[in-house]
């Protein structure tokens, strides 16, 4: 049970503080380059848009184990 209670707070924890650091990044960089986000470089915006995708699926995979983790972990 602990095993899978670490796992769910780590993942849930995880995909949480990565959608935090997007949104400052974001802030950060309309801040900089100014309202106008035609200026914002390209590569920002795969930067940010993966790390959109990473924060997903970790903090999705998190509430699955939450979910299913007496199938998962086996636990009995």
């Amino acid at each position: 049970m602990l095993r899978a209670t670490v796992t769910v707070a780590t993942l849930t924890a995880g995909g949480c503080s990565i959608f935090y650091v997007v949104l400052h990044k974001l802030r950060d960089a309309v801040r900089y380059y100014g309202r106008g986000r035609r200026g914002i470089p390209p590569r920002f915006w795969l930067y940010l848009s993966l790390c959109v995708i990473c924060g997903t699926l970790s903090f999705t995979l998190g509430v699955y184990c939450l979910i299913n983790h007496s199938q998962i972990f086996d636990v009995r």
